[in-house]
């Protein structure tokens, strides 16, 4: 699995940002979402969104863009067009993006669906467990899933600069590779 991370702004506060992801990164290594694939928790967490609740397992067999978002947070924002079209692009081939919102109080993500609308499912987790489950780190944080709940890629972060790298990893992991 390959972790990514994007680090904007200035080289000191740069520097700074890194030492303290790489002190995450020591505390968390050891963690679950670090292992080879997805644990029976991760796919048993609870999601809710208006239609119900459903856990990951729904969505067993397919390949998965989990992404953890949040109002907040511009690089999310700046993410939704790409996942839409990623959706649009692969949905037939057994792909699936899963947003899951953080924000503690569900309305402003409701709020901000409204302004960024989702071409793929959504969920709301204003109580944190599906985060603290996948330890996310960051905003937004997405994880590619192949069809045997193999975890492939975390990322952390979006750039717009990325958008084919992150394209040609889904390519692959929908071809078996």
């Amino acid at each position: 699995m390959k972790v990514v991370i994007v680090m904007m702004g200035s080289k000191n506060k740069m520097m700074k940002n890194l030492k303290i992801w790489l002190m995450g990164f020591l505390l968390i290594s050891s963690s679950q979402v670090f292992a080879q694939s997805l644990t029976a928790e991760q796919w048993s967490v609870p999601l809710h969104n208006s239609q119900g609740t459903v856990s990951l397992s729904h969505y067993k067999g397919k390949v998965l863009w989990i992404d953890f978002w949040a109002s907040w947070c511009p690089p999310c924002r700046a993410s939704f067009p790409w996942m839409n079209a990623m959706q649009q692009k692969y949905g037939q081939y057994g792909f699936q993006v899963v947003g899951i919102n953080v924000d503690e109080n569900s309305a402003d993500g409701v709020n901000f669906l409204r302004q960024h609308p989702a071409a793929f499912d959504v969920y709301f987790d204003p109580n944190g467990q599906a985060p603290e489950l996948f330890n996310v780190q960051g905003m937004p944080t997405s994880l590619l899933v192949d069809r045997q709940g193999q975890v492939h890629l975390m990322h952390i972060g979006f750039e717009p600069q990325q958008k084919a790298e992150l394209e040609a990893k889904i390519r692959a992991v929908l071809s078996g590779e």
